[in-house]
């Protein structure tokens, strides 16, 4: 084992003061005040886990963020959201082609669809996706210095050891301001994954923010439109797609869909205060099959006033595709 997939999702990098003053009560430990040197321990004690745990000077770290980089969108979230993921890629020596960002739900900025909409009530979605992921784009490429296409379902793809691929997915696409599910358009997704797919010959795995299912709420369609849910799952087998990573939930849930065909991992809240606090690292081996030795670290923390805290593995599960 050389290389690994480091699976980190729902920063919410949150801002600490709402717009006008007031201080602003939020749940991530990631936020924009000024005085951002607890932050910054959060960080440092992340990346010091995995230097403890692995060898990071021997290995190829391939790094996956599954959304909700921030919690409402702003710019101030995006500006500090880019100097903690820096710090990350700096102190685990990540090289930047061998990232796959993904935006959520939290990463599109509402106010700019109600300012779109104040002045053109018949703004095609086109024109709303654009609109609400202007900072997120902004964030895209300041980070990996490359253009981020709001309008795409397939918006960048990630190839793996030259064994499998990661296809980064937005499944926000049609999210307004009345639509908040997970939705992905099948017939572009089609046409776009038949593309991807002709110019490579490794096998795929899909790479979304929204939970497929729930664990933490037990609902079966999880964060997704349940009609879209079932075509999406099943175009996914139809293409010999069998696993997806996710987000969303805050949970580090691993769950088996229609009948164990498709199985999701979800790498559960990164910075959260208040929920599970966890991240997973794939160790990857791959000869005819992939194989991914699922780890989880969840955060143990004695005292919530003080950053005592300890990353520290959890019981481990195997994967693996032929």
């Amino acid at each position: 084992m050389n290389s690994i997939i480091l699976h980190i999702s729902d920063l919410h990098v949150s801002l600490d003061k709402k717009i006008g003053g007031e201080a602003n009560k939020h749940d991530s430990y990631l936020d924009t005040s000024d005085q951002n040197e607890p932050s910054f321990l959060f960080i440092d004690r992340f990346t010091n886990a995995l230097k403890r745990d692995y060898p990071i000077s021997e290995l190829t770290i391939y790094l996956l963020v599954t959304g909700d980089i921030t919690n409402e969108g702003e710019k101030k979230e995006f500006d500090f959201a880019l100097v903690y993921l820096n710090r990350i890629i700096e102190a685990l020596k990540i090289r930047k082609e061998n990232i796959l960002l993904l935006p959520g739900d939290h990463d599109l900025h509402r106010r700019s669809i109600i300012n779109l909409l104040a002045e053109n009530d018949k703004s095609s979605m086109q024109e709303i996706n654009t609109a609400k992921y202007k900072n997120f784009s902004n964030f895209y490429y300041e980070l990996l210095n490359k253009e981020f296409d709001p309008n795409k379902i397939i918006f960048d793809v990630l190839e793996i050891e030259n064994s499998f691929i990661l296809l980064g997915l937005n499944s926000c696409t049609k999210i307004d301001l009345v639509q908040k599910l997970g939705n992905v358009p099948i017939n572009q997704f089609e046409y776009e994954l038949n593309s991807v797919t002709t110019n490579s010959r490794l096998k795929a795995i899909v790479c979304v923010h929204h939970n497929l299912s729930s664990a933490y709420e037990n609902k079966n369609n999880g964060q997704w439109d349940s009609d879209n849910r079932e075509s999406f799952l099943q175009k996914l087998l139809s293409h010999d797609i069998a696993f997806v990573f996710t987000g969303n939930e805050h949970s580090n849930s691993c769950k088996s869909l229609l009948l164990g065909d498709i199985l999701t991992s979800d790498s559960g809240c990164f910075s959260s205060k208040s929920w599970d606090t966890t991240f997973k690292v794939y160790d990857i081996f791959t000869e005819e099959d992939i194989l991914l030795k699922n780890i989880i670290y969840s955060l143990h923390k004695p005292n919530n006033n003080d950053f005592k805290f300890e990353w520290d593995t959890r019981k481990n599960k195997v994967f693996s595709q032929p």
